[in-house]
C-alpha cells in the first residue's frame, strides 16, 4: 500500500491533528473542507527544512506528479496511536492542537514513510535519492512512521480527545 496512489471511492475515515492559532480556527463537526485552501509553500522559516521540502517537491513533480503535494495536502493517520504520535510532535511546536476523525469525500491519497523524510541529509544528491525513495513508497527497516498525504474534500466526522 505504501507509494500507491489511492482514489477515494468510498468514504474512509482517518485521523488528523489540526493546529490552530485561536478558537475561530478550530474545525467543527460536520464541516466540509477542501485541501485546496492549504498552501504551505514558502511558509517554512527554517531554511534547511524549506530547502528539503523544495527538493522533495521537485522530485514529486518530476516523477510522481499525480501524488498529493506536501505543500497542499492534509497529513492523516490511519489509527489513533499514530495520531497521538503526531499530536505530541506538533504539541511541541504549537500549544493548540485538535484531533479530529475525518471522512474523505473525494480526492486521492498516498501512504508514505515519514521517517525517510526525517533523515537530515542536506546535499542535493542525497535529498533527491531520499525523496525518490520516499515517493516510491520505500519503508525504513526500523522506526517507520507511516503518514497519509491526502488531497481533496473531507468532512469533520468527530473530535477525538487524546
Amino acid at each position: 500500500m505504501l507509494g500507491k496512489l489511492i482514489i477515494v471511492k468510498q468514504c474512509p475515515h482517518f485521523f488528523h491533528i489540526h493546529t490552530y492559532n485561536n478558537d475561530n480556527e478550530k474545525f467543527e463537526v460536520g464541516q466540509v473542507i477542501s485541501t485546496t485552501k492549504y498552501n504551505r509553500e514558502g511558509t517554512f522559516l527554517n531554511y534547511p527544512k524549506r530547502f528539503r521540502e523544495d527538493e522533495f517537491e521537485k522530485v514529486r513533480k518530476e516523477s510522481f506528479n499525480d501524488f498529493p503535494s506536501r505543500f497542499s495536502c492534509l497529513f492523516l493517520s490511519d489509527d489513533i496511536q499514530k495520531a497521538r504520535y503526531w499530536a505530541e510532535k506538533l504539541r511541541n511546536r504549537t500549544g493548540n492542537i485538535q484531533c479530529v476523525e475525518i471522512e474523505l469525500l473525494s480526492g486521492k491519497y498516498v501512504c508514505l514513510d515519514e521517517q525517510i523524510y526525517n533523515i537530515e541529509n542536506f546535499t542535493t544528491k542525497e535529498m533527491q535519492e531520499e525523496a525518490y525513495s520516499y515517493w516510491n513508497g520505500d519503508e525504513m527497516e526500523r522506526n517507520s512512521i507511516i503518514a497519509i498525504l491526502f488531497e481533496g474534500e473531507f468532512r469533520i466526522y468527530k473530535e477525538v480527545c487524546l
